[in-house]
């Protein structure tokens, strides 16, 4: 499976490392480039997507965990966003702690607009939880999904 990882923070830059490891393809964006660069110094097999266009179009599943409820929907609809390049039955899961109501409001909003489905995962455990591969995700979203999912948050969880 191809990941795409949105957010080079704390939290995102050892759970991407971790999906490498783990034996998945992972291109990494952040809004300032020079953290994805960071990100993939001295991590094999990570690369950096110039574009968010091109992260998209090379994933099969878009990963986002940025920092609050404007990152999110900033990283996902704005011009040049994921839902701009978002194809049928793709699906982004976000990893962000962000607003409930937002959540369920951005999921329809990406569906109807592209066809891509939403998956709500914020996670619990801190940096060490991701560097670890302990986190608590706290998911929902379609059954269907879930289980085509689970493989690749494996390796950042001990529970979904």
């Amino acid at each position: 499976m191809r990941v795409g990882f949105i957010g080079m923070g704390l939290m995102g830059v050892p759970m991407s490392r971790r999906l490498c490891a783990a034996g998945f393809e992972v291109a990494v964006w952040n809004r300032n480039a020079a953290k994805s660069h960071e990100a993939c110094a001295g991590a094999q097999g990570l690369r950096v997507a110039a574009t968010v266009r091109e992260l998209v179009e090379g994933a099969d599943v878009v990963m986002v965990c940025v920092s609050n409820t404007d990152a999110v929907r900033d990283v996902v609809f704005s011009d040049g966003g994921v839902a701009g390049w978002m194809r049928k039955g793709q699906l982004l899961v976000d990893f962000s702690s962000i607003d409930p109501a937002a959540t369920r409001a951005m999921a329809v909003q990406l569906l109807e607009e592209t066809g891509g489905r939403w998956v709500d995962a914020p996670v619990s455990g801190g940096v060490a939880g991701a560097e670890q591969g302990t986190l608590a995700i706290m998911a929902g979203g379609r059954e269907e999904d879930m289980t085509a999912l689970r493989p690749v948050l494996a390796p950042l969880s001990q529970r979904v």
